[in-house]
């Protein structure tokens, strides 16, 4: 008999038509992108399980150093930490 179980699984790639989904989040010294700096920014890879439920994966973040003469909001630092 015919094995259907690997045909019939979900797979990541079908589902997102090749691409590789990413979750991109920034952390910015305030709202305004023309003065306030970027300062961190994290990118979360997306798993899918063999019953094609989505799950957070691993994470990759990094530090960003502002632009010279960058305004920092007081307020904005005190959120991001």
């Amino acid at each position: 008999m015919f094995d259907t179980s690997a045909i019939l699984k979900p797979s990541i790639k079908s589902r997102f038509r090749g691409f590789l989904p990413v979750v991109v989040d920034v952390e910015t010294a305030g709202i305004n992108p023309e003065n306030n700096a970027l300062l961190e920014i994290c990118l979360v890879l997306v798993e899918m399980d063999d019953k094609g439920m989505l799950y957070r994966g691993k994470s990759y973040f990094e530090h960003v150093l502002p632009f010279p003469g960058a305004v920092l909001d007081e307020e904005s630092l005190a959120f991001n930490q």
